[in-house]
């Protein structure tokens, strides 16, 4: 006790808070009719959960479900150009997605030029494939949250 006679208050430990992607949900922002018109038949999909939508920062990662079950693809959406921040930030909408839906596997493409090449393996991808496909070769990517 001070000299008062109050109880002296000690500084409060203040604890990191978690660093987590969110989900972004279209129907929050759009009614049926606008997402219908806007999605076209992949309003459904959205709307049932198979196609999602994550970010952290200015990236964004658009989760589809696939065949095989409970393996997602997950397309990119970048709006900076500082690679090591987009890699920082897709590592953490990779984990939040991973926590949230559990999937067996994440794949990904990516055209076969260095850059993106760079880009996946710094992200943590690692090659499973190449598609090759008539306009060039895309690089098959696969991810897989460590336990």
């Amino acid at each position: 006790m001070g000299s008062t006679g109050q109880k002296m208050s000690t500084p409060q430990e203040h604890k990191p808070q978690a660093v987590k992607a969110e989900r972004l949900s279209p129907q929050d922002q759009f009614s049926g009719e606008q997402l219908n018109e806007m999605l076209g038949d992949d309003a459904a999909l959205v709307q049932s959960g198979h196609v999602q939508y994550w970010r952290f920062n200015d990236t964004v990662g658009q989760f589809n479900a696939t065949a095989p079950a409970n393996v997602w693809h997950m397309e990119l959406h970048i709006h900076n150009e500082d690679w090591q921040a987009v890699a920082k930030d897709t590592r953490l909408i990779l984990s939040a997605f991973w926590d949230a839906q559990h999937p067996e596997y994440i794949t990904a493409t990516s055209p076969a030029h260095w850059s993106s090449v760079v880009l996946m393996q710094t992200i943590g991808l690692q090659q499973v494939g190449i598609l090759p496909l008539a306009d060039g070769p895309q690089i098959l990517w696969g991810w897989r949250k460590c336990h």
